[in-house]
């Protein structure tokens, strides 16, 4: 399981032992903060797309 990884990381199914390292870990906390960014980003462009045209 990769933090750059297209799949969803649902949270709540890794193992404990990870997040603590995430938490600790900087460059982890850095790395999953920037996929986290990238999919809201990536989210707000597929909701405009989806969006344009209506209400015009």
């Amino acid at each position: 399981m990769y933090l750059d990884s297209a799949q969803p990381i649902n949270p709540e199914r890794l193992p404990p032992k990870l997040l603590k390292r995430i938490l600790r870990d900087p460059v982890l906390m850095e790395k999953l903060s920037d996929r986290v960014y990238q999919l809201l980003r990536d989210d707000l462009q597929q909701q405009r797309e989806r969006n344009y045209g209506y209400g015009r």
